[in-house]
């Protein structure tokens, strides 16, 4: 077994072809698939795509580091239909930790695989199962599935025809990271000994690189190039506030940002929905997204978001992976990540392809002092500002009332009114109170003051990064939760639902109705009949690419 850290077999784009402009044509692709990449608009290959589709294609296992917004679907997707031998079964697995980033890869496949007639079915929980088994059984080459609900079926043997010669992990430290590890490495049991492995990560922490040398044979690892210059075009932004001024503090973020689209990020499903239901009442425009809403209404608040007609969707960490956003201008930590590599996949929502983006983070003194994610992430990697006051917002606003009535097409009847109105009324007096009217549906809302002065931050950052005893709404949610008001509540931090955020409650364990893995108290993974076993390690792959044998 090669070790995956081999920098003999690290690659990135090739020095020597640093000048030329490489074509899709040129990686060894067939005419049905360079139709549908030009069909597609596609022209020319990404880097993690130039890199990784010429080793798919030679069958070599491999573990690729790419973010968001990269082209690593169609970097896999491609190689993935062209290697099809259509021999009536199962020929592809691609594992991914949440229903919208599924329906992405179905969507990417369908498109890239329609001249060679590639059927691709989904798998996930939210579904009628006994639908997904007629259709995988009728012959389709291509499964893109949830670890949870995929591993149902494989436990239930209702599969016919499942023998993939190719298994792609996408997002694979988000994954490891919602608790599927024993999941994958079960799934791992029902394929092929000689199949083809590729893992797909933006990160790779340790786990990622053991998940490798156990199931992997000889991979190659690539990176794409600038990989390492995460959200380059994103400003990172700091507020400091008090326990109970953190919804104020929202509303007055998003009403002077004022952004086209954008996430607001909670850690638990009941602060999502609190979050939501509180800046609605205060005139924002919101939508909830979150593992214990069905299909249809998390389908309905994308549709909202993305036409527009709904600016902001509070998620739980759910919609960090597998939702695409155009325009989305503005990512909120409402509430802190677990951790850098979280808060990483939240914020690289925005700021892609070019475009500019903002990640405002919210956080109190205790934060600051206690929490995991500020150990790591401390605050001088912050931009840290001040919340802006009523005050200085007013004339903002009232620049802003200005050029929307300036921008407003006159009405044919608007001048006849004019005439009506000046000569039976005072137009100076008419003209100020229709201006009053409008601006108190623009007034900025809240306490004048919110958050910390400049002084208290100053104050706040020259004591020690990490006094106080414990950690507060840490790893694994420590301590106590706050609502969307502030108010303390017990329990935020206990078990992983199906989306892979926290649920506000501390019981745990078991599945969701989408079968979906939460996490539980209970340590220790999955044995072959179901029941609970202590942790550990499925068998190490060796290096001559052979696994255990599966009964199944």
């Amino acid at each position: 077994m090669a070790d995956v850290d081999n920098n003999e077999n690290t690659k990135t784009v090739d020095d020597t072809k640093k000048d030329k402009v490489i074509k899709f044509s040129d990686l060894g692709l067939g005419t049905e698939v360079l139709k549908a990449v030009t069909s597609s608009g596609y022209e020319t290959p990404t880097d993690i795509q130039a890199q990784a589709i010429p080793a798919l294609l030679r069958g070599e296992d491999l573990l690729g580091q790419a973010q968001t917004g990269s082209g690593k679907t169609a970097a896999f997707a491609l190689p993935a239909i062209q290697n099809l031998k259509f021999d009536k079964t199962v020929e592809v697995l691609v594992l991914t930790p949440t229903r919208e980033l599924t329906q992405q890869v179905v969507d990417e496949f369908t498109r890239l695989g329609k001249f060679k007639d590639t059927k691709v079915v989904t798998v996930v929980g939210g579904q009628p199962a006994y639908r997904q088994i007629e259709l995988v059984n009728r012959g389709a080459q291509v499964v893109v599935a949830t670890p949870g609900r995929l591993l149902d079926h494989l436990r239930s043997k209702k599969f016919k025809r499942f023998s993939p010669s190719l298994v792609i992990l996408d997002e694979a430290d988000e994954m490891l990271d919602m608790g599927f590890i024993e999941d994958i490495k079960k799934i791992f049991s029902y394929t092929p000994d000689d199949r083809q492995t590729v893992m797909f990560s933006a990160t790779m922490p340790k786990a990622i690189r053991k998940l490798a040398e156990e199931e992997m044979n000889n991979p190659k690892t690539i990176m794409a190039k600038n990989s390492g210059e995460r959200h380059k075009d994103i400003e990172q932004i700091l507020y400091i506030v008090n326990r109970k001024e953190r919804l104020d503090a929202l509303v007055r973020l998003i009403s002077s940002e004022d952004p086209e689209k954008a996430l607001v990020f909670c850690r638990t499903r009941r602060d999502t929905d609190d979050v939501c239901i509180a800046i609605t009442k205060r005139g924002i425009r919101a939508r909830a997204i979150h593992g214990d809403m069905n299909q249809s209404a998390r389908d309905q608040a994308m549709r909202e978001i993305k036409q527009g007609t709904t600016k902001i969707l509070v998620a739980t960490d759910v919609a960090s992976r597998g939702i695409d956003i155009s325009e989305l201008s503005h990512v909120f930590n409402y509430h802190a990540p677990d951790n850098k590599e979280r808060y990483t996949h939240r914020i690289g929502r925005t700021g892609r392809a070019g475009k500019k983006g903002k990640a405002i983070s919210i956080a109190t003194p205790e934060d600051i002092r206690q929490h995991y994610f500020y150990k790591q992430q401390p605050m001088d990697k912050f931009k840290v500002e001040v919340i802006p006051s009523r005050t200085e917002l007013k004339d903002k606003y009232q620049d802003k009332l200005i050029e929307k009535v300036n921008n407003i097409e006159i009405a044919p009847e608007a001048k006849e009114f004019f005439s009506q109105l000046s000569s039976e009324s005072n137009i100076e007096e008419f003209f100020c109170r229709m201006f009053t009217c409008l601006q108190k549906s623009e007034s900025v809302k809240g306490p004048n003051k919110i958050g910390l002065s400049i002084e208290e931050i100053k104050s706040l950052a020259s004591r020690p990064q990490f006094s106080g005893s414990g950690r507060s709404g840490g790893r694994g949610g420590r301590g106590r939760g706050a609502s969307a008001g502030g108010r303390p509540r017990r329990g935020a931090g206990g078990g992983r639902s199906s989306g892979g955020e926290r649920r506000s409650t501390s019981s745990g364990g078991g599945r969701s109705s989408g079968g979906e893995r939460r996490s539980s108290g209970s340590g220790g993974g999955r044995n072959a009949s179901g029941g609970r076993r202590p942790g550990g390690s499925s068998p190490k792959r060796s290096s001559g690419g052979s696994r255990p044998q599966s009964s199944h």
